[in-house]
């Protein structure tokens, strides 16, 4: 009986395995998880002798690393597929402090740098909703130059330049569209109430 269940055994194909992963196998010791390998012990792992003869290792938890649990906090970001705005700009490089001509993409969150417009690549990324968008006053223009603005992330910071005051107003409604309605709105605020002027009032007074 055991010879046929042998010959049996023998012709049953063996059952496929999927390819092991290394990440998959160490994720347990490196997120330090209560799989992790036996092998590694701890400095502070106190050997005992145990009821029945043999060596029982324990280890205090207070004291052992292994025992925190690190636990990622993942954020999916979907790109939009609508492109709000889409042109060249001027960008002021931070090494070389040059004005440089980059074609730009807008799809929020994302803004997209490129070379020119037949660049597949992106040379820069910039996340708008861990950013801040600032526009400059006047006085601050004239120091720096005309029609800029910036975007700050954490790590670095981008000024931006358009060709006249019309793109800036497009550009900031494309990236920020709040800072952008503020901004019309406390201009419309502040421009100077027309007045009837002579010729005017000397027309109606001839009807």
């Amino acid at each position: 009986m055991k010879s046929v269940t042998l010959i049996f055994s023998s012709l049953v194909s063996p059952e496929p395995q999927r390819p092991k992963s290394l990440i998959l196998e160490n994720l347990p010791g490196l997120i330090g998880g209560p799989g992790t390998c036996s092998s590694s012990v701890s400095p502070s792992t106190d050997t005992r002798r145990s009821s029945d003869g043999g060596n029982a290792s324990s280890a205090s938890p207070s004291t052992n690393p292994n025992n925190v649990v690190i636990v990622p906090d993942v954020e999916e970001i979907r790109v939009s597929p609508i492109i709000s705005k889409r042109g060249f700009l001027n960008i002021l490089e931070q090494r070389t402090k040059v004005w440089k001509k980059r074609f730009v993409v807008v799809r929020r969150p994302y803004v997209f740098l490129f070379r020119d417009e037949r660049d597949v690549c992106e040379r820069g990324l910039i996340n708008l909703a861990q950013a801040k968008t600032e526009l400059f006053s006047a006085a601050e223009q004239q120091a720096l130059a005309k029609n800029t603005f910036s975007v700050v992330t954490r790590t670095r910071g981008y000024l931006l330049q358009t060709g006249d005051e019309r793109e800036l107003q497009d550009w900031l409604y494309a990236i920020n569209p709040l800072l952008a309605g503020q901004i019309r709105s406390r201009t419309a605020r502040n421009r100077p109430k027309t007045t009837p002027t002579a010729s005017t009032s000397s027309d109606q007074s001839r009807k």
